[in-house]
């Protein structure tokens, strides 16, 4: 296996000539000549150049580069030699050419089916318009097929601009973390929550940074590496399973958080319904004037308890029926959606529910505009009290014994550096010119600059508005801060049924995400087999069953696996392989070793400190 980009070579579907080659960044195609495996790259997009009668020469696919359309060489030759070369017909041009052309060996031991591919990629080079490139529902399957992250679109641009860049960052990272920012500021209290997101989203940066200028570092020519072909690279091979180990822990905790979720949704919005129709009252206690509750009511100080019942809540106890002792949150809502979801796993290409991806985006300013109108009616800063300790509205500077609830949860909000080579290299890149070259370095580094801004700014506003302007005691703050709302608010429920649909179409692409990196690393292939993914599957939905029954707190599996993958993608494997890099080009120095080495420790100490 080789860390070096090859070009990949081959004349169509299952093509089985001498000249084809596959040595990709991830090193999961086979090298030298046989059979074509029909697994997926580890980048979609391809550059084409279409053969043609007169250049004589072999099908090109470059992965790693955005697609282009080649045009062929002009035509500079005369009618008298084109229509000498020209074969008269198909099956002369295939079968009877002298057997030293390398091409025609090829297809003298072609199918049918690969020679009339051929011939349509030859009738395709012929077109007056779009010259040089074949339809997408000619190339064959494989080359469309990822390795590693969601299905790419047709629809995506070939260039992008940098808003398209800026928007993509941010939408990739804003996810369910944004739920949990209030109760994480106020676990670190207000002002050294604050300067812990500062100190985070600094890092983070930094970090991303040099995993997208790596390369152009280290000066390594080719086809752009992905992050566990960089890692394997500079740091062995081990370093690259290391990647993508981490990476499918990470998505098997998000899918985690998805279910935990989605089974509180599918309970509250269930719920909500069922009294409507009932025209029953919903058995709420804790419930205060402004349709919030206080569910860890019992964990706050007792000098608290007493002036948040007497000053806002009021009882209500109510006979629990026969439907909310079937109904319960922590055992039925997640076992209901064990044959909703389970089903949609097993399809083999996710692209119907990357249609709905969009939805992400739109359920964030969803949020931000009903906290807005949650905010107005609570008053933004009548609910604040820096002095008195005993009062309800009291707000802690600073909490360093639970500080660290923050930066685990900060480490995965922050986390894009597995995605974000693939998505700035889809901007307009202007290769062929040095001094436009470093321009666009520096666009591309603004562009990312302001996308972590814009994330950072998206989590402190959405949690500095709930934190300070929530109406009980900052001790009842849940780490979902929707499970602070009665569930017969409508702009709640409103809220659940938007994020449940939203959830319900991502959960099958997180799925389909750890499916293929957990299968291509054991049997090269992303699909071995149903019974293979079946079993899979099972495994994964028990995962997030077990947790959601027994551990249903979105806050505590955000900071865990948040701080691991974190120590291992963000504050370990970037440093150390730009250390390496520069000890390759000998412009290592010690105060480079001591920086990087203290980013280093951050991340070690930042895990360890979750188990405190």
């Amino acid at each position: 296996m080789t860390s070096e980009p090859q070009d990949i070579v081959g004349s169509g579907e299952g093509t089985r000539g001498e000249d084809v080659h596959f040595a990709p960044s991830s090193g999961t195609w086979s090298e030298g000549s046989g059979l074509l495996e029909s697994h997926p790259p580890s980048n979609p997009t391809t550059e084409s150049t279409v053969p043609s009668s007169r250049q004589r020469r072999p099908f090109h696919y470059h992965y790693g580069s955005t697609p282009t359309s080649t045009s062929l060489p002009a035509a500079s030759t005369t009618s008298s030699t084109v229509a000498a070369s020209k074969p008269k017909s198909r099956r002369s041009s295939v079968r009877n050419n002298p057997p030293d052309d390398p091409q025609e060996r090829v297809l003298s031991r072609a199918s049918s089916n690969e020679q009339a591919m051929y011939s349509r990629f030859r009738y395709y080079s012929r077109l007056s318009t779009n010259i040089g490139t074949i339809p997408h529902h000619v190339i064959p399957a494989p080359f469309f097929a990822p390795l590693v992250g969601f299905p790419a679109d047709e629809r995506t641009p070939i260039k992008q601009s940098s808003f398209i860049t800026i928007f993509a960052i941010w939408s990739t990272m804003m996810g369910t973390s944004i739920l949990s920012m209030p109760w994480a500021i106020h676990k670190a209290g207000l002002a050294l929550g604050i300067a812990l997101m500062v100190v985070m989203t600094g890092l983070c940066l930094y970090t991303a940074w040099r995993v997208i200028t790596l390369q152009k570092t280290a000066r390594i020519p080719g086809i752009i590496l992905e992050l566990p072909a960089l890692n394997g690279y500079f740091l062995g091979k081990w370093a690259e399973y290391a990647t993508v180990f981490v990476s499918v822990f990470a998505l098997i905790g998000a899918a985690i958080v998805y279910w935990v979720l989605l089974s509180n949704f599918l309970f509250h919005t269930v719920s909500y319904f069922h009294d409507e129709i009932t025209n029953s009252t919903a058995p709420v206690s804790n419930g205060s004037l402004f349709n919030v509750i206080c569910p860890n009511i019992t964990s706050a100080p007792p000098a608290v308890v007493q002036q948040n019942i007497s000053a806002f809540i009021e009882f209500v106890e109510e006979e629990q029926d026969g439907f909310n002792e079937f109904w319960t949150l922590n055992l039925t809502a997640p076992l209901t959606l064990v044959p909703v979801l389970g089903p949609l796993l097993n399809f083999q290409s996710p692209t119907f529910f990357t249609k709905f991806t969009s939805l992400g985006t739109l359920s964030v300013f969803y949020i931000i505009t009903f906290i807005s109108i949650k905010i107005n009616k609570w008053g933004f800063l009548r609910n604040v009290n820096f002095q008195d300790a005993t009062s309800i509205h009291y707000i802690s500077l600073a909490k360093p014994a639970t500080a660290h609830v923050i930066s685990g949860i900060l480490a995965l909000a922050l986390f894009i550096h597995n995605a974000i080579i693939t998505i700035v290299s889809h901007q307009e890149n202007p290769k062929n010119n040095k001094n436009l070259q470093a321009m666009f370095d520096l666009l591309q580094t603004r562009d990312l600059i302001i996308a972590y801004l814009l994330v950072s700014g998206t989590y402190l506003i959405v949690g500095l508005s709930f934190y300070l302007g929530f109406p009980l005691s900052k001790d009842c703050i849940e780490d979902n801060f929707l499970n602070n709302f009665v569930r017969d608010d409508v702009l709640a429920m409103v809220a659940r049924v938007f994020l449940f649909f939203q959830m319900l179409t991502v959960f099958p692409l997180l799925v389909y995400v750890i499916r293929t990196q957990v299968f291509y690393v054991i049997y090269g292939s992303p699909w071995p087999s149903l019974f293979r993914v079946i079993i899979l599957n099972c495994l994964v939905i028990t995962i997030c069953v077990l947790f959601a029954i027994f551990l249903p707190h979105i806050g505590t599996v955000i900071r865990f696996s948040g701080a691991f993958c974190g120590m291992v993608l963000v504050f370990l494997f970037p440093p150390m392989a730009y250390l390496r890099a520069s000890k390759l080009q000998g412009t290592i120095s010690v105060l480079k070793i001591v920086v990087h080495m203290l980013i280093v420790l951050f991340g070690i100490l930042n895990f360890i400190m979750q188990f405190v």
